[in-house]
This record gives structure tokens, sequence and C-alpha cells, in this order.
């Protein structure tokens, strides 16, 4: 009887066994498929892609007519007027081989001996940075020949060729000794540029000087009158951040501070916020499995600095290349309405603007605002002091103080001022110098050191 007993016991166990391993092998699970939309969101910043020849973008175009020079009243004709100059075909580009005509572009203020003779009527578009030649086929429409692409140019000239109604362009430097140089064989194009020199209504007229660095600027004759705005911001989320910036998000650990600062790390990258106004933040970003390496080539860095940032569309404001040196050091700045902002408090650096730095194809570094300009609730309008008594300022400003002033340029000076339960920013416009390793401020900031001094 207990023999039985247990042959039935075993039979059960056997047949259990049986149907346990069946469901084993025929189980599927149903698994949840992931929101592949909710993952990139968290990847994107609510900005936008750009394009090279929107990042890296002029800022100043000069008309040389003649024995004048002028330049537009507005920014919004000097941008239409470049978008435009960006669609034409730029053929027959070349490096000169004839050393007397490297010469006579290079050693003169502008290109064909402008300074001498003055015989020619021609545009200069000015960059903030030298920009690389190989980059040139990807901002214009530029067949690439069979030409020397090494150098870089700051400047590009447009010089009318009125006996064949074509342009001849050069892309120049300021401290390289290579040009490109062409034609845009287009007599529509020509016509285009004939119209703007004969357009008064639009233009000012502008005075050369030189400043003390032997760089020459062109200042309006009269006084200008810019609006000023009164914007409001938006905060911008860290987490799309986290996700790009570090390689697992998941090991990432926030870690308490002492202050209102937050700060995320997963033992070789740290990300830290800061607060600033009322609900916005700045953010760094160091990765220091990357601080040392071979240095990268300036074309290298800005095309993977602007593929970087269209990748997470980080492009949350009007920003431009502003500034780049050999060491991989990037820094963007916002515009508002054509015109650079600068933060005079100097509390926050980067506050309104991205810098990256590169080493070995690897972002090293990374600073940017976590907010974005929103509504425009003013408007208002005020007048800029006449270029003469910008440069007589500037003079004093180097004679008393010892500051080599190295450019002018207008620029929004912002302030921050409570209004009720939100923070506006103001933007003011007001001639600005720049001076020492790439430092801007208002040329009013100096008026009290120089009534300090006894200076009227």
């Amino acid at each position: 009887m207990v023999e039985h007993i247990k042959s039935i016991i075993l039979f059960l166990l056997v047949a259990f066994s049986l149907l346990l391993t069946f469901a084993l092998w025929t189980y599927q699970p149903e698994f949840q498929d992931l929101d592949t939309q909710k993952f990139v969101d968290e990847t994107k910043l609510e900005g936008q892609e750009k394009l090279i020849e929107e990042v890296v973008y002029p800022n100043k175009i000069i008309f040389h007519d003649y024995q004048e020079h002028k330049m537009f009243r507005e920014k919004v004709n000097e941008n239409d007027l470049y978008n435009e100059i960006l669609s034409w075909e730029f053929s027959s580009i070349r490096t000169p081989a004839n050393l007397n005509t490297i010469r006579r572009h290079l050693e003169w203020s502008e290109p064909l001996g402008w300074t001498n003779n003055k015989s020619y009527q021609s545009i200069e578009i000015q960059y903030p940075v030298g920009v690389p030649f190989e980059l040139v086929n990807q901002m214009f429409s530029v067949n690439k020949n069979d030409v020397n692409w090494s150098g870089e140019f700051n400047k590009l000239y447009l010089n009318m060729k009125s006996n064949d109604q074509e342009i001849q362009f050069v892309f120049a430097s300021d401290s390289h000794q290579k040009i490109l140089t062409g034609e845009i064989e287009s007599s529509k194009a020509f016509q285009r540029l004939e119209n703007e020199f004969n357009s008064s209504n639009t233009m000012v007229n502008l005075q050369e000087y030189r400043l003390n660095n032997d760089h020459t600027v062109y200042l309006p004759e009269e006084k200008l009158s810019l609006r000023s705005y009164a914007v409001t911001t938006e905060p911008l989320s860290e987490q799309p951040m986290i996700n790009v910036l570090f390689k697992s998000p998941s090991s990432v650990r926030r870690v308490a501070t002492n202050n209102s600062d937050s700060y995320w790390t997963d033992g070789s990258r740290r990300l830290v916020t800061q607060p600033v106004f009322d609900n916005d933040e700045v953010m760094s970003f160091v990765n220091s499995l990357y601080k040392d390496g071979p240095l990268m080539n300036k074309e290298d860095m800005i095309q993977k600095s602007i593929e970087f940032t269209n990748d997470h569309t980080g492009w949350t404001d009007d920003f431009r290349l502003d500034n780049l040196n050999e060491f991989g050091l990037l820094n963007y700045r916002m515009y508002y309405n054509g015109y650079p902002i600068y933060d005079t408090s100097q509390q926050f650096e980067q506050l309104l603007q991205m810098e990256q730095k590169w080493i070995n194809n690897h972002l090293y570094s990374l600073k940017r605002p976590l907010f974005k300009i929103n509504n425009n609730i003013g408007i208002d309008r005020r007048d800029l002091a006449s270029g003469e008594n910008v440069y007589q300022l500037i003079q004093t400003i180097n004679e008393q103080l010892s500051y080599i002033i190295q450019d002018v340029r207008i620029g929004y000076k912002l302030n921050a001022r409570n209004d009720g339960s939100i923070v506006v920013l103001e933007l003011d416009p007001e001639w600005h110098v720049k001076f020492g390793e790439d430092i801007w401020r208002p040329l009013s900031s100096f008026n009290d050191v120089l009534t300090n001094q006894g200076v009227e």
C-alpha cells in the first residue's frame, strides 16, 4: 500500500515537472514597449537645430562708396542682405599666384588699393572670429575647386566691377597671409548691391578711426536711436542635459551641497547648476576623462560643436560664435534682434554665453544658461553717442587708465529687475569696448573711474 502511494506521488511529481517545463518553454512575457518619443524628448532642449552659416555669422557690414563709408541703420536690412548673399554663386575661386597681388590685398586696409585711390565701391563684411577656409563651401554656394584651402578669414570683401556688371569677392584675414578670391558673375546680384549703394534712406554715414592697436573701426557720424526691450525668461530642465552628457544617466547620483547649487556626478563627470534671477539656472559640466589629449583644428572644433548642439536642439536663443581659440575653446554669445547681449554684473560670466571646450574630438567642458528669452513686454528707444564722442572717450581711457581698447561695438547691456511676481530683463543698447582677453564692458562703466581721477 505504501509503495503504491509512493508511485502515485512520483507520477504526480514527474507530471508536474513536465507541465512546468512545457510552460517555461512556451511562455512569452508581455514586455512593455519603450516609449521612444519620451526618450527622445528627454534628450532635447526646447531649442532648434542650426546650420553653420546661421551660427558663424558676421557682426558688421560696411559700404565703402568711393570716399564715403556707410552702414545700414537697421540690423534687419543687414541680415536680409547677408542671407541673400549666402545664396549667390561664388565661382572661379582661387588663391592668387602673383605675390604683388597678395601684397596689394594684405598691406592696405581694404583690398585693391581702397585707401590709396578710393576708386572702388566695395562692401566689407566683418566676422568676430577667424573662420577656416575649409568652411567656405559649407557657408556659401561655392564649388570647391583644387585650391589651397589652408588658412582662415575674418573679412569678406565684395568689390563692384562696373564694366563687367560683376562682383569680385575676396576672403581675407587681419592676421594671416592668405586670401581666396573669385567672381560672382551675376548682373542681378550686382544690381542688388548697386541699389543699396544708391539708397540713402536706409543708410548711416560712417567716419574712419584708428585705435591704438592699429585696428580700424568705422563709427557713425550721427547719434543713433535704437530700441531697448524688456523681456521675460522661461526656465529649461536640466534633465535633458544629464541624459546627453552622462554615458549612463541611471548611474548618476545627486550630491547634497551647502548652498543652493545642485550637483550631479557619476564619478568621472560632474554637472553643477546655479540659480539666477527667479526660477532660472546656469549650468557647468566637466568630463575629467578628457582633460588631456591632442588639440583639434578649428574646422573640426566648429563642426563638432555645432553637431553636438544640434543633437540636443541646444540653440534655445540666437547664439552666434563670438570667440574661438586654438586650445579648443568656443564661445557662443546670445544675440537679440541682431545685437549681442552683455551681462554688466559679471556675477555669472556665462550667463548669456554658451562655452564649449573640445579635446581630441571629445567634449571636455560646457557652460550655458538653462533658460531662454520668452516674451517681449516692453519697447522703448534710446539715443547713443555719436562716433566722434565715442572715439574721444576711448582715447581718454587709453591715456588716463592705460587700457588698450581693441574694438568697439553696439550691444545690449543687461539689467535684471523684479516686477511683481516675475523677473524682467532690461536690454538697453549701449556702446561696448573690448580689452584684455575677450573682455567687453559698456563704455559708460568708465565714467565713474574717469570722474574719480578728475577727468571731465
